[in-house]
């Protein structure tokens, strides 16, 4: 379930009664509005206006309707424009957490669009605790935004960026920047100059700043505020006096007029007002606090623990029952009002107090002065930290009551209320790991408690051994298993209060989730050799589980059905995705159905059960998820390229590669890049092809994953494909493959472009042993795709070896089984040698489907350049070469197939050895082949050699 949201954050500050106007700043922000969408940054340090400034032109923009300067003329030439809509998100230190930050901009969004943000919210709430990419979310946002009718502009406004130190949020937010929709616009109030991409933005003129020395009061301000807004009547030179002194800063202005307003020689307390701004504001603070009522001051520090106040957290900070009175002491006039009208009273009184709503329920104290009455706090506390404690104690006690654990806590740990705290955390723990994915958050409080206390408590225990899982720690899980296990050990005598006596049924869940950890930690390593225990400790957790522990049952599933994927055991994949899909449909977790359907479409691959991956793409792409139909895409277009749709698969693949660039993952990238490039070799487009593998092989490498395609072994496909069999022999050294080894899955294409390698060196022996072995263990495993593949390239091996029945047989088999799925690249990418072999068999009249033998022959004609015959059914002529050889190649060709040498035919012909090497060379790039054997077989299924 989501966290509750604090609406406070979400409200444009209203706008105060009195206020200097400022035309000439509000001009700037409307010429910023009025360009290309972009961003405007209010950057000076506290007590400058920012908040004030923006809040002020928001209000104008919604009262009048249109963006009208300050002083402007009611009726204006221009046309009208729409009322822009607006977006407020207040920040503050806890949103440094990725997922919760995303949560409130999300919210702050809707706003303006309450469409807008329902994907984002879902991979927010059912993305668990997998590491969050914020740019999934953004870029469905700005795809929503953009989506939506009109051409009103939007502002986003983020006050308080200076509290945001997370570098994830940084990136996302640049991701913003760099893909804005048109009609949006981001303000940036904060104290510091944010980590952003300023300079490029700068360079398109998409940015309008505003810094301390524009925000100051000018001297005209200055007196517009201390004479009109305060009241004071002071003299031209009493003002530029301390306007020198204050140097325009509002704040320090603002808190002068306050100590003035209780001073008979105005003049004098000026003139001996001096020193520098730290002094000036030490000064300042002292006079307007010191001058407050006992009872105000009371108040005032015993509320400064809050980041945010109302009236029932006050009252139940300061002691008072639910009436407003207080329980056990009096100060004076406080004791007969509630907090409410208290925070009421000093608002009006101007006291730096901040309503953070229109109903004035929430308010916060200015910076300044909470540093301030914080400072005090500490030091007038006659109690010592015990009395400080006792107040964060109550305020933890009233944010806990109403749901907001994040902010107890916060309390908790600030009275260092530590088994409090961790009773808190074991509460809501798993809630805040798995619904809402906030690892940060979950991972900051455990770390903020004592480490004996935590190794105290299993659970606790188990919530950090899941986060180091989760944030790739994975060698600081042991200890934290270890201390649960020796809770387990003395289970039936532990009844110590931090830990509670557990039931048989809790305890042996609790071994389950100790042992299903180990498992996906072993799982995690990615080595073949772990995957056995991985498998082995799954089914044992999941024997130990619950049946209701539906979270770890699912995540387990997951790491079961990888482990086996891994292994190559295709049907033990696909029935743990399987089922790991129903638990995630079960649970409403929609993080394990996207990546069960991803995963089972790829294992769907692996079967050559091509239908049924593509039905699975289909229902990803029907999900209103952008990273499943990243996914969706990226297997469709392998499908389609398969079943020899070569445009729209060009066209899956490309937007593969869009959400990727838009997404900024350079996995994805990667992934759409070599898909890209097989396509484009199949179109016959080499240039395009090496370009698009090239473009992969520049981007940042990706931590090394078993299932990542490597850029190298795809560019040794595109070598083969081209016959730059040098390229691929030195590849194939580099990986230090070997005929006679006996490959793991995950090696298995490499070991198949091997083979294909050994039989263009005319080392058919080799290569019928090599894909005998590839052939059985694919076969022993349900990989009935490369089952096809081994035996294709079987036939072909076998044809080269003179055993024709043997090669019929085989190509046979592989034709049986292919069939039923549409199999066609995969046959029409081995070039003339397997279209000699279906001649071949034509001629033979063996026995194969003529419907699916005839799409075959279709597909080859296409491919050297024949029309399409009229019926699917028809078989075509024999196809003629792109590129026909010339008189002489064909002279060569036939010297070829009766035996000669390159030395005899260029003794017979009165050649030089180099000139009958290049024609050698010629002859079989244009007929597509890499060894004499295939060339005189593809010139006979030709008729080249009449």
């Amino acid at each position: 379930m989501p966290a509750p949201l604090i609406t406070t954050k979400l409200y444009i500050p209203p706008a105060r009664p009195q206020l200097v106007p400022r035309p000439r700043l509000i001009a700037r922000l409307n010429n910023g509005l009025s360009g290309p969408p972009g961003v405007i940054l209010i950057s000076a340090p506290a007590g400058y206006g920012k908040t004030t400034l923006v809040s002020e032109w928001l209000h104008l923009l919604e009262v009048r309707g249109q963006g009208l300067e300050v002083g402007e003329p009611k009726t204006d030439p221009r046309p009208p424009t729409p009322t822009p809509r607006f977006a407020w998100l207040s920040l503050e230190s806890a949103d440094n957490d990725l997922a919760r930050f995303m949560s409130y901009l999300i919210a702050a969004l809707q706003q303006i669009n309450p469409a807008v943000g329902q994907a984002g919210q879902s991979l927010l709430q059912t993305g668990g605790p997998h590491p969050l990419n914020p740019e999934t979310i953004i870029a469905a946002l700005i795809n929503e935004l953009a989506a939506a009718p009109g051409e009103v502009r939007q502002v986003l406004v983020l006050d308080d960026y200076h509290v945001i130190e997370t570098k994830a949020i940084h990136e996302a937010l640049t991701f913003l920047l760099e893909h804005l929709p048109p009609q949006l616009h981001l303000l940036i109030a904060s104290r510091t100059v944010p980590p952003l991409p300023l300079s490029r933005l700068r360079v398109r003129r998409q940015m309008t700043e505003i810094h301390a020395a524009d925000l100051r009061f000018t001297l005209a301000e200055s007196i517009e505020f201390l004479n009109t807004v305060m009241g004071l009547g002071l003299a031209d030179d009493d003002i530029t006096a301390l306007e020198a002194r204050t140097e325009g800063w509002i704040a320090g202005l603002q808190l002068a007029a306050l100590s003035l307003q209780e001073q008979a020689d105005r003049s004098g307390f000026i003139k001996a007002f001096s020193g520098d701004d730290r002094y000036v504001l030490d000064y300042l603070l002292d006079e307007v606090f010191n001058r407050q009522p006992a009872a105000v001051q009371t108040f005032l520090l015993q509320t400064s623990i809050l980041d945010r106040l109302c009236g029932p957290l006050c009252d139940a900070v300061l002691g008072k029952d639910e009436g407003g009175r207080l329980k056990d002491e009096d100060i004076g006039f406080f004791i007969l009002h509630p907090s409410s009208f208290i925070l009421e009273q000093l608002e009006q009184a101007n006291l730096f107090i901040v309503p953070l709503d229109t109903r004035r329920d929430w308010y916060r104290y200015h910076p300044l002065l909470l540093d301030l009455l914080r400072h005090r706090l500490h030091q007038t506390a006659s109690g010592g930290f015990e009395e400080i404690a006792a107040l964060h104690g109550r305020a933890a006690d009233w944010y806990s009551r109403h749901g907001l654990m994040a902010e107890a806590l916060a309390h908790l740990f600030a009275a260092k209320a530590f088994p409090q705290a961790a009773d808190l955390v074991e509460q809501v723990g798993a809630t805040t790991l798995w619904e809402r994915g906030e690892v940060a958050t979950l991972l900051s409080w455990l770390t903020q408690l004592p480490s004996d206390l935590v190794h105290a408590r299993p659970k606790l225990c188990l919530y950090y051994a899941e986060t180091m899982y989760l944030t790739g720690q994975l060698s600081a899980i042991e200890p934290f298993l270890h201390s649960v296990e020796r809770y387990l050990e003395n289970a039936g005598e532990h009844t110590s209060a931090a830990a509670g006596a557990l039931s048989q049924a809790e305890l042996k869940n609790m071994r389950g989730e100790v042992m299903a950890i180990r498992a996906l930690v072993a799982g995690a390593q990615g080595q073949p050799a772990q995957m056995t225990k991985a498998i082995a400790l799954t089914h044992q957790a999941l024997a130990l589980l619950s049946p209701g522990e539906l979270r770890l049952r699912g995540l387990l599933t997951i790491g079961l059905a990888e482990a086996y994927y891994l292994n190559g055991r295709a049907p033990e994949a696909a029935d743990n995705y399987s089922k790991a899909i129903e638990l995630g449909q079960s649970g409403q977790n929609s993080f394990l159905v996207v990546a069960g359907l991803t995963r089972l479409a790829e294992v769907r691959l692996l079967q050559g059960q091509l239908r049924q991956a593509a039905e699975l793409c289909q229902q990803m792409q029907r999900l209103a998820l952008p990273s499943v139909h990243v996914a969706g895409s990226r297997v469709l277009s392998q499908l389609l390229r398969e079943w020899n749709q070569l445009e729209a698969a060009k066209e899956q693949a490309q937007q593969c590669l869009d959400h990727g660039r838009l997404e900024g993952s350079p996995r994805i990238i990667i992934q759409a890049y070599m898909t890209l490039a097989h396509i484009l070799q199949a179109q016959g487009d080499n240039s395009a092809a090496h370009g698009a593998i090239q473009a992969a092989a520049r981007l940042p490498q990706q931590p090394a994953a078993w299932d990542l395609p490597s850029v190298t072994t795809h560019q040794a496909w595109l070598w083969f494909r081209q016959n730059d069999l040098v390229a691929v022999t030195q590849w194939a050294r580099s990986q230090q493959l070997q005929p006679t080894d006996h490959p793991t899955y995950p090696r298995e294409t490499e070991y198949l472009l091997l083979a294909r390698l050994l039989l263009a060196q005319e080392q058919a022996q080799a290569a019928v042993d090599l894909l005998e072995r590839l052939r059985a263990a694919a076969e022993a495993n349900g990989r009935q795709g490369r089952v096809i593949e081994a035996l294709l390239l079987l036939a072909l091996a076998r044809q080269s070896m003179g055993d024709l029945p043997a090669a019929l047989d085989s190509l046979s088999r592989a034709l049986n089984l292919a069939e039923p799925e549409g199999y066609i690249r995969l046959f029409v990418d081995e070039g003339p040698p397997l279209l000699n072999l279906l001649n071949l068999a034509v001629e033979q009249k063996y026995p194969l489907s003529p419907t699916y033998l005839a799409r075959l022959l279709t597909a080859f004609g296409t491919e050297t350049g024949e029309p399409d015959p009229k019926s699917e059914t028809e078989t075509p002529a024999s196809p003629s070469l792109v590129e026909p050889l010339t008189k002489r190649e064909r002279e060569i060709l036939r010297l070829i197939a009766a035996g000669l040498s390159n030395a005899d035919i260029a003794g017979q012909l009165f050649l030089s050895l180099g000139t009958v090497k290049t024609h050698t060379r010629n002859i079989y790039g244009k007929l597509g082949v890499v060894s004499r054997t295939q060339a005189v077989a593809t010139a006979r299924a030709l008729n080249l050699l009449q």
